[in-house]
C-alpha cells in the first residue's frame, strides 16, 4: 500500500481553512487577537505584551495588545471542538495536564487569591505563593518532542483543587443524538465514539473488533455516512445524527435488511453483522438499486471470517429485488 503524502499546496490550503475557522471563534477584538496569537508563535521569548507588540506580524500600536486581551471573548468550547477535530486518532493521542501558579503577592485587592503550591520554585525562590492557579490541558504531538499544543487553559477557583479542575477539563459535556434520542454525556477529549456508544449509552450492538478502523465491526451512520466509530472522537460527533444497529428496527419488527440477513443465512457468529448491515443500509439509502459489484465494493471494508460473503451479498440483493426498501425505509 502506497503512503499518501499531501503536497505543500494541500497542506497550505488545509492550514488556511483551519486558521479561518479559528478566526471565527475569537469574538470581539478578533483581528487584534489573531495578530497577537501570531506574535506569540513567532516570538521565542517575551517578558511583556509590549515585546509581543513589536513582532512584525502585530501590525498595531502596542496598547492594542492589552485591548485584545481585555476585550477579547474567544469561544473556548468552539476552539476546543476545532482542535480535537484535527487530532489524529492513531496512535491514541497523548494529553498532559499542568498546574501553574501565578504569583500575585502585592495584589491585595485581587479577588479570590489563594495559596498556590508549585512543584518548581516560583519567583521568590519558594514553592508556595499567593495568587491564582491555572490548569492547562495540552496535546503532546510527539512522544520524544519538546513542545505541546494547549487545548484548554482555565483558572482554578477557590472551590476547586488542581486535580478536580484537571478532571473536569478531561471530561466535557456534549450532546449526542443517537437513534433520534438526545443524550448529554461527559466525555474525555480522547474518547472515541465507539467507547461512548457502548460504555456510556449501553448500545452494545456496535462491536469493538480491531479498534484501529480495519474490520468495520464498529460501523455506524453519522449524518447518513458510514463511519468507523473507533476512529471518530466522540467530541467531533457533537449534535450530529448518529444511527446504530439498534436504531434500524421498529420495536419487534426487523428492518428489511436485518430480515433478509436472517432469511438468507447471512450471519453465523454475528460479530460482523451490525457493521455489515449499517454499511448496506448506507448504500441503499444513497442508491436503492445498486449492482452486485457496488454491493461488494461497499462491504469490502467489513471483514467476515465465517460466511465467505456470498450469503451477505445475496441478502442485500434480495432486499433490492424485493422493492421493500426505498431510500433506506420500508414502504
Amino acid at each position: 500500500m502506497s503512503l499518501y503524502i499531501p503536497t505543500a499546496d494541500q497542506q497550505f490550503t488545509k492550514l488556511k481553512a483551519f486558521r479561518q475557522a479559528a478566526y471565527g471563534c475569537l469574538g470581539n477584538a478578533c483581528d487584534a487577537q489573531f495578530e497577537l496569537t501570531d506574535a506569540v508563535m513567532v516570538t521565542p521569548a517575551a517578558n511583556s505584551y509590549v515585546e509581543l507588540s513589536l513582532a512584525p506580524v502585530f501590525r498595531r500600536s502596542w496598547c492594542s495588545a492589552y485591548e485584545a486581551m481585555e476585550d477579547g471573548r474567544p469561544d473556548r468550547e468552539a476552539l476546543l471542538r476545532l482542535y480535537t477535530a484535527h487530532l489524529p486518532t492513531t496512535p491514541r493521542p497523548i494529553l498532559a495536564g499542568d498546574h501553574t501558579a501565578w504569583p500575585r503577592l502585592s495584589a491585595r485587592t485581587l479577588r479570590e487569591r489563594t495559596i498556590e503550591h508549585q512543584p518548581t520554585k516560583v519567583p521568590g525562590n519558594k514553592p508556595i505563593t499567593v495568587g491564582h492557579g491555572f490548569s492547562t490541558l495540552a496535546y503532546i504531538p510527539e512522544q520524544a518532542g519538546s513542545w505541546a499544543l494547549p487545548l484548554l487553559h482555565e483558572r482554578i477557583t477557590p472551590a476547586e483543587t488542581p486535580i478536580e479542575k484537571g478532571v473536569s477539563q478531561l471530561r466535557r459535556e456534549i450532546n449526542l443524538i443517537v437513534n433520534g434520542v438526545s443524550y448529554q454525556v461527559a466525555v474525555k477529549p480522547t474518547e472515541s465514539l465507539l467507547q461512548v456508544i457502548r460504555d456510556r449509552l449501553g448500545l452494545t450492538g456496535t462491536k469493538n473488533g480491531c479498534n484501529v478502523g480495519e474490520c468495520g465491526a464498529c460501523t455506524v451512520l453519522v449524518d447518513g455516512v458510514p463511519i468507523r466509530s473507533c476512529l471518530m472522537l466522540a467530541m467531533t460527533a457533537r449534535d450530529k445524527q448518529i444511527t446504530t444497529i439498534e436504531g434500524l428496527a421498529e420495536g419487534e419488527k426487523l428492518h428489511p435488511i436485518q430480515q433478509a440477513f436472517v432469511e438468507h443465512g447471512a450471519l453465523q457468529c454475528g460479530f460482523c453483522t451490525p457493521g455489515m448491515i449499517m454499511s448496506a443500509n448506507a448504500l441503499l439509502n444513497k442508491n436503492p438499486n445498486p449492482t452486485v459489484d457496488e454491493i461488494k465494493e461497499v462491504i469490502a471494508g467489513n471483514l467476515c471470517r465465517c460466511t465467505g460473503y456470498t450469503k451477505i451479498v445475496e441478502a442485500i440483493e434480495a432486499v433490492v429485488q424485493s422493492g421493500n426498501l426505498r431510500g433506506g425505509k420500508e414502504e
